[in-house]
């Protein structure tokens, strides 16, 4: 599956903070935050209710939610490297 950098951010997001999410407001955030919790990344519970009050709508990240990111976060980074054609040996222009 790809993740959407928004997607990312939602995740991220409930993985790390307790603060209302900034992007709550924006009009996808609803159906990303429904995708999620259908997908098992996400999940509402009560106890995150009692920790995060100014929640409208207080998200967890589930186990898998956080082997997710543990994923991510394992991924090496690409390596870019530049040739100058002029100095390339045995390739072909």
């Amino acid at each position: 599956m790809m993740w959407t950098p928004f997607q990312i951010r939602i995740v991220l997001h409930h993985y790390s903070s307790t603060a209302a999410c900034e992007s709550s407001r924006a009009p996808i955030y609803a159906e990303t935050v429904a995708r999620l919790v259908d997908l098992g990344v996400l999940e509402w519970r009560p106890e995150c209710a009692k920790e995060c009050a100014a929640h409208e709508t207080p998200f967890c990240t589930t186990p898998m939610g956080r082997g997710l990111i543990e994923m991510w976060c394992q991924q090496p980074l690409p390596i870019v490297t530049y040739v100058d054609p002029r100095f390339a040996e045995g390739q072909t222009r």
